[in-house]
């Protein structure tokens, strides 16, 4: 038998996300994509790693669609198979942030106003954000002191870095900021 590369556009990924994800299916499985998808009966690796790679760029198609999904760990699955974690310390480990992702999830349950999941995707990542960008200054303070950067440059690296920039969907985020 002939090993097969499998390839995975995200246009597909995101189509078919979008279609089961906005058809009752709110959360699945790497697996149950794969099976979807290609319509094989049993996924492999290779299969699991083409959906994975093609993550980061359907997800930014989805949310310009207007659905917005995360990853999620397979503790999630495994723990919470017919309800969601309302416990903080177990949507943390729900949440494929740091752990390695098992499928995907909606960010926001159908019917759902301030979804705990979501709220806790939403701090952990403003978190991470604001620690990045902290991190960043400070480097470019310290190449600065150390005089590998001339003020300009740094001047213009720190103006970069705290730029606002501007959301995809600016209708809704203009209500926000009203």
């Amino acid at each position: 038998m002939k090993n097969r590369t499998w390839t995975l556009q995200p246009r597909i990924l995101a189509d078919y996300l979008e279609r089961e994800l906005n058809n009752g299916h709110y959360r699945l499985t790497f697996t149950q994509i794969a099976l979807g998808l290609w319509a094989i009966k049993v996924p492999t690796k290779a299969h699991i790693e083409v959906i994975r790679h093609a993550w980061q760029q359907a997800q930014k198609q989805l949310r310009r669609r207007g659905t917005c999904a995360i990853l999620v760990t397979e503790f999630y699955f495994d723990i919470f198979n017919h309800k969601e974690p309302r416990n903080p310390e177990a949507i943390k480990l729900c949440l494929a942030l740091q752990y390695k992702a098992y499928g995907v999830r909606l960010l926001t349950m159908k019917g759902a106003v301030n979804d705990p999941m979501a709220l806790m995707y939403f701090q952990l990542r403003s978190r991470n954000v604001g620690g990045m960008a902290a991190a960043i200054a400070d480097r470019v303070a310290v190449e600065y002191g150390g005089g590998k950067l001339t003020k300009v440059k740094a001047r213009g690296l720190i103006q970069k870095l705290t730029e606002f920039p501007l959301p995809e969907h600016q209708t809704e985020f203009n209500d926000l900021t009203k």
